[in-house]
């Protein structure tokens, strides 16, 4: 039995952090994200945010409670555009969870980059564990900088993240961590994946499906071709329905002043029978 927990935080500020954590007594899968309007103008709608991090927590209650979640942090320009103005907006975070799972595990890679415009990571799972999820997180060493995930992709053992670096000013280092959730096999595991290519508007959504009689555990997505001019704004399971068989969903954007390439956007999804 799988479930979700959503964690949803609003502001009017340029950052935003969320939070949701998984029932006592159960672990973490997966974790995802959406990001809601903020600019009270059309036009720009979710083309200036930028996901930073979601990634799975841990923390451990004042009673000795261990409780699983997943953390979400966004942010926008200081600014808007031309003729915007900036309203309330914000995130939710998307906790998938489980009951305990055998040698659940959360393995993280970090790498700090100096110097490089894209960099690509991987997390490995000890080799007799499987990949059932995914997190990331990229920080900055000077906040005029940014950094656009491009892909964060679960494979058999491990997972694999791709982002790119855009140097505004000051200094350039900026680190990029990988998560992989890690359990020894479970039955019926499989990462199934669908794909669409951006619109002539500037937005592509996605959707993709577990085979029958196995369910969600994590999402992931794949920005190919985009090289940092997109950014994906939502990457979530859909599963309130059919007894659990729902969707995986990805959504992208590009952002202000768009890109003549021609890119496609990929959902990925972990499944299993647990």
């Amino acid at each position: 039995m799988t479930s979700e927990v959503n964690g949803l935080t609003t502001t009017t500020k340029p950052y935003i952090s969320a939070v949701a954590y998984c029932p006592a007594g159960t672990t973490i899968t997966g974790v995802g994200f959406s990001v809601h309007p903020f600019l009270s103008a059309a036009g720009g709608t979710q083309r200036r945010i930028v996901v930073r991090k979601a990634r799975p927590v841990q923390i451990v209650t004042s009673s000795g409670v261990v409780r699983w979640g997943a953390w979400v942090s966004a942010r926008r320009p200081e600014q808007p555009a031309h003729n915007q103005t900036y309203t309330e907006w914000g995130v939710i975070a998307k906790a998938y969870c489980s009951s305990p799972l055998a040698g659940h595990q959360i393995v993280r890679r970090q790498t700090t980059i100096t110097g490089a415009s894209e960099w690509e990571a991987r997390a490995e799972c000890p080799q007799d564990k499987v990949a059932i999820g995914s997190g990331y997180e990229t920080q900055l060493s000077d906040e005029r900088n940014e950094v656009v995930l491009d892909s964060m992709i679960p494979g058999v053992n491990s997972v694999s993240t791709k982002a790119f670096f855009s140097h505004v000013g000051g200094s350039a280092n900026w680190i990029l961590d990988t998560y992989a959730i890690c359990a020894y096999p479970v039955a019926n595991r499989s990462v199934t994946s669908n794909f669409k290519l951006g619109n002539p508007s500037g937005n592509s959504d996605v959707k993709g499906q577990c085979p029958l009689g196995t369910l969600f555990l994590s999402p992931g997505f794949d920005l190919v071709n985009s090289l940092g001019q997109v950014r994906v704004s939502r990457s979530a399971i859909e599963n309130s329905f059919l007894g659990g068989h729902g969707w995986s969903n990805a959504s992208a954007n590009e952002d202000l002043d768009g890109t003549d390439l021609a890119w496609t956007l990929q959902t990925f999804a972990v499944c299993a029978t647990i």
